[in-house]
């Protein structure tokens, strides 16, 4: 599922900022340059939560995962040239449908300046229901089953 979600961000990223490098975030951060003359996109996996659990017989629950996308803008002299980027970047990801859910924008901060670029971060979350992959063999699960038989009979 990761790795659905990132490779749809970084295909929007890619169809939206055609002139900018996307990649996924380097391991090795502190030695990464990006060759764009116009900047780069970087997509990084932060973790995901699980929900508390709402069944009795089987693992059922939704798991929100959370990415960010780094933004670096080469050759700006003043952050509000970075204002139609971020309006661009929020049209083209808040709502983006990944596997008929949307993908979320949660905030959107600046980070620093970097050898003379400027880096924005963007939060994105979305959330997918997580299932276990095991029969049910409570007694619960086992009347249910009788239940729905008999129903179908009838």
């Amino acid at each position: 599922m990761i790795e659905i979600i990132e490779n749809s961000i970084k295909i929007k990223l890619l169809e939206t900022f055609k002139n900018y490098e996307v990649e996924s975030f380097p391991a090795d951060f502190e030695n990464f340059k990006f060759f764009s003359h116009n900047g780069c996109f970087l997509v990084r996996y932060e973790g995901s939560k699980i929900a508390e659990q709402h069944t009795v017989v089987a693992v059922k629950e939704d798991e929100t995962y959370n990415f960010t996308v780094f933004m670096a803008l080469r050759y700006l002299k003043r952050h509000e040239e970075v204002y139609e980027k971020i309006k661009d970047l929020k049209k083209a990801l808040n709502g983006l449908p990944i596997l008929n859910k949307r993908l979320r924008i949660t905030s959107i901060d600046y980070e620093d300046v970097l050898d003379g670029d400027l880096w924005y971060s963007t939060g994105l979350t979305i959330t997918f229901p997580l299932s276990d992959n095991y029969s049910d063999l409570s007694e619960c699960s086992e009347i249910i089953g009788k239940v729905q038989s008999i129903k179908q009979a009838i």
